[in-house]
């Protein structure tokens, strides 16, 4: 019973600090989110065709991320912010805890993998009509066991160094540069904060657990981007294909680019961004400030 009384009272409390047009708006997208997640997913589940196959693996894996995504920014209503050269995210939601920022940003992560498995399905079923074997493996079950530790390997990895970025409460040198640009942040402790260089050297600790993060995206936009050229050679450059084969492929190739730029925009280049920025010297204001006095 206490723990639904604090779950009121934060709930009353959130919604009293924002203006209606907020309350409409947060809760307005997530209930469309989650309506049409869970839509689709009943279509895929039920109605999708025997020729689909294992491809709606894929899918269902691509909405349920989706959907845990959209509940997790319910909850937590993050805040970023880059400013003065580094990094900070927090929540203002029901749950505001540093481990929920956590969360929510594994959980946004796990768009990338997921879309670079997309287009490595597509360039496998367009380009390796030759080798059979890999085709069979991507259309077998073995499809939804290897999306499902793909998924497990992207989120524990994103949690694990993600929180190594939380802000330490008893770090008075970061606390006070972060609260020096952000006085609004004075009372708060719970946040993640990229502060990659102080007093003009490198942050190790920053470096060492932001630098994986931005691997992990770096490395599946490149298999996007990789993949993305093997399905246009194989379409439009040396295609053996029939006319309505080559069309229909053709269809399905231009129907994922555009899935793929709602997430490149709103989470890809955004997150790139923020995580890579701060370790740029022109950006980071305390090492052009060493570089002055130097």
């Amino acid at each position: 019973m206490a723990h639904c009384r604090r779950l009121h009272n934060s709930l009353f409390e959130n919604f009293k600090a924002m203006s209606w047009l907020g309350i409409v708006t947060h809760n307005g997208i997530f209930a469309v989110a989650l309506l049409f997640n869970s839509v689709a997913l009943y279509l895929i589940v039920t109605r999708s065709r025997k020729e689909i196959g294992s491809y709606k693996y894929l899918l269902i894996a691509f909405l349920c991320t989706d959907t845990v995504f959209s509940l997790v920014h319910w909850l937590c209503r993050p805040v970023l912010s880059f400013r003065d050269g580094f990094f900070v995210s927090y929540g203002e939601g029901l749950v505001d805890a540093a481990f929920a920022m956590t969360l929510y940003g594994a959980s946004g992560s796990l768009s990338f993998p997921l879309l670079a498995c997309h287009f490595l399905y597509r360039a496998l079923v367009v380009s390796m009509s030759k080798r059979p074997a890999l085709q069979q493996l991507f259309r077998s079950k073995l499809l939804a066991a290897a999306i499902a530790a793909l998924l497990v390997m992207d989120g524990a990895t994103w949690i694990f160094f993600n929180y190594q970025l939380r802000l330490d409460p008893n770090d008075a040198a970061i606390r006070a540069k972060i609260v020096a640009t952000h006085p609004e942040l004075k009372n708060r402790t719970e946040m993640i904060a990229i502060v990659p260089f102080m007093d003009g050297k490198l942050n190790a600790k920053v470096a060492r657990n932001a630098l994986p993060l931005l691997a992990i995206a770096t490395s599946s936009f490149v298999i996007i981007v990789l993949c993305a050229w093997r399905i246009t050679n194989a379409l439009y450059v040396r295609s053996s294909m029939s006319v309505a084969l080559r069309n229909m492929h053709r269809r399905m190739f231009l129907a994922l680019i555009v899935q793929m730029l709602v997430p490149s925009l709103t989470m890809f280049a955004p997150s790139v961004t923020a995580i890579s920025l701060p370790f740029l010297p022109m950006i980071s204001s305390d090492h052009r400030a060493s570089g002055h006095e130097q």
